[in-house]
């Protein structure tokens, strides 16, 4: 029962250091781990520059973006009646 009891206090008091420790050390780094200017520059332009030149220079990529169907305005949609007698036309 004593030894139990110890177990229990000991477990309350590993649960408190650890609660102490992410609400303090884990959010903050240490001096020597804390991200410097040069990593911070480093980290932020990452992506912005695309370092890899393979066919990007000849503007070939408009091309790729040709739609088959093209878009229809808003008063030359068909309803849903519309719909319904064409594809009725069609089993005819």
């Amino acid at each position: 029962d004593l030894l139990y009891q110890a177990l229990v206090k000991e477990e309350e008091r590993l649960k408190k250091e650890r609660k102490i420790y992410n609400s303090l050390e884990a959010k903050f780094p240490n001096k020597r781990d804390a991200p410097d200017e040069s990593t911070y520059l480093m980290e932020m332009s990452a992506g912005l520059v695309d370092d890899s030149s393979d066919d990007d220079e000849d503007g070939s990529d408009g091309d790729m973006l040709v739609s088959i169907n093209p878009p229809v305005r808003r008063e030359d949609r068909k309803t849903r009646k519309q719909r319904r007698v064409h594809k009725e036309e069609e089993e005819n």
